[in-house]
């Protein structure tokens, strides 16, 4: 088997849990994890580890075994994901919110010789210890789990630093597991601690569910790497992130646009002040239009930054403190990560051209599980990604997304970039979510809307349409505006478009 080779790869040796046992000695009664009335020092959490260890493999579980677990934010999902990187298991980790049926889906692809599904802060995985037939079992470490002890099966080869498996669909609509290394995990906790300057001090709260990447990554382990105190919230909702914000003295919030869109209307339908604690706020998986950004910085005092990356090669780039462009950037590239946009014919843009972004870095994939073929489709014999996000970057250095090759809509000739579309509605003050898809029709591509407006809101079609002709050319503005109650929103805040097309088929 041939993997990857990764530019300034880590050390095998390196481990996405060794930064507790240093914490451990360095602060020992310090926070690091706590949910609810749960806490645990670095101490505690590196005592945890070592007994958690031994659970697991008085449960059969050996290095170099494929596991899957399912759970939402809370301490015992927590140290199960540490302790089993100390293990060197391999981990396919699933967000409760997916359905039962799609995890099965996932468990026949994967084969996993050992299911857990944890059941503290989260109803869905007791639903899904149902569906599977799991049996019940308690844990001081783990609290409540589902447990299935799988049938052993010759592994599949990959790389031993292999730690999460993480199913995207992409815009395929096939499931693919993308095997993240433990070095692609710590080379975006370091660059938490370098360039979002995560400090021991810090009160981090963790709304994006570390099942995902950038919540498993940016969040989890850029905290702990940094010695600081996470705060897991296992479902966002703007009145239970406020309190913990302000009970905890929160310092460093991260989440989706969509997230806080809803924090500021919640904010100012309730007429709330005093979150001065907070020092940084990080979005990403969207653009963020303007008035949002308006709308943060006036309420809470401080930027809301912006960053891009995909499951495959997580955290390609990142706005940066003291940058006061207002626009929908994603910012700079991190440090070792190389990027290029290229034509259609794949020559290199200009500056300012649109084209398809390629990237390759420390933070690349070892692959696609199980599947060699689709890891050489999508990277070349240089290390390329092709991301298949359509953008530019700008004299400044500065990156932007305007769409991914396979949305792109062609009306009447015209190609229209749905970003684009999205991003005008979403600058209306009382569009709180907005999706546009293309629409076959006679041989021709139709734009379609779909927005949630502010609750209580009388806003029509009409009142869109007048919004965007002062903001968009004509063939781009959508022939179709339907409203919606809610968008259906998957667990990181992105719009799932496919349940869209599921819901008004072509």
């Amino acid at each position: 088997m041939i993997f990857l080779d990764r530019q300034n790869s880590i050390s095998v040796a390196e481990n996405i849990s060794n930064e507790i046992a240093h914490w451990a000695q360095i602060r020992p009664n310090s926070g690091a994890i706590c949910d609810g009335g749960k806490a645990l020092s670095f101490h505690e959490l590196e005592n945890a580890l070592v007994r958690a260890q031994s659970e697991l493999k008085e449960l059969g579980c050996k290095s170099g075994d494929l596991v899957l677990a399912v759970g939402e934010n809370s301490i015992g999902f927590a140290v199960f994901l540490l302790a089993a990187a100390r293990m060197r298991l391999h981990v396919v980790l699933e967000n409760a919110r997916r359905v039962s049926p799609e995890i099965q889906q996932i468990i026949h692809h994967s084969e996993p010789v050992a299911q857990f599904y944890f059941h503290d802060s989260s109803l869905d995985c007791v639903g899904h210890s149902n569906f599977f037939k799991a049996s019940i079992r308690h844990s001081s470490l783990f609290g409540e789990y589902g447990f299935i002890k799988g049938n052993n099966c010759d592994p599949y080869p990959m790389e031993a630093n292999v730690f999460a498996i993480i199913y995207t669909t992409g815009t395929t609509g096939t499931p693919k597991g993308v095997m993240l290394t433990h070095s692609n995990l710590l080379f975006i906790a370091r660059m938490m601690q370098q360039l979002r300057e995560i400090k021991p001090d810090d009160q981090v709260l963790a709304i994006l569910p570390i099942s995902h990447v950038m919540g498993l990554a940016s969040v989890f382990l850029g905290t702990l790497y940094s010695g600081a105190t996470v705060y897991f919230l296992p479902k966002f909702s703007p009145e239970k992130c406020l309190e913990l914000v302000t009970k905890n003295q929160i310092t460093v919030l991260q989440g989706a646009p969509t997230m806080f869109a809803k924090l500021v209307e919640y904010i100012c339908s309730h007429q709330l002040t005093g979150f001065n604690s907070l020092r940084f706020l990080g979005s990403g998986g969207a653009p963020i239009d303007e008035n949002l950004k308006k709308d943060v910085k006036s309420i809470f005092q401080c930027d809301l930054q912006n960053g891009y990356g995909l499951t495959e090669i997580p955290s390609i780039s990142w706005t940066r403190f003291g940058d006061v462009v207002l626009d929908d950037s994603v910012g700079l590239p991190l440090p070792g990560v190389q990027i290029q946009f290229r034509n259609s014919d794949g020559a290199l843009c200009d500056a300012d051209e649109v084209g398809e972004l390629w990237a390759k870095g420390p933070n690349l994939m070892s692959g696609y599980f199980k599947n060699p073929k689709l890891t050489n489709e999508v990277v070349d014999k240089d290390g390329w990604f092709n991301t298949q996000d359509l953008g530019y970057i700008n004299t400044d250095g500065r990156i932007y997304i305007v769409g991914r090759t396979k949305d792109v809509i062609i009306r009447s000739g015209f190609k229209i970039y749905p970003l684009e579309v999205e991003s005008a509605l979403l600058s209306h003050p009382h569009v709180l979510h907005a999706a546009v898809l293309g629409h076959a029709i006679s041989g021709n591509e139709e734009v379609w809307a779909f927005i949630e407006r502010d609750k209580d809101c009388l806003l029509n079609a009409d009142d869109i349409s007048s919004h965007l002709s002062m903001l968009l050319s004509p063939y781009k503005r959508p022939s179709k505006i339907i409203f919606l109650e809610s968008l259906p929103l998957a667990a990181n805040g992105k719009v799932l478009k496919s349940k869209l097309i599921d819901q008004f088929p072509q």
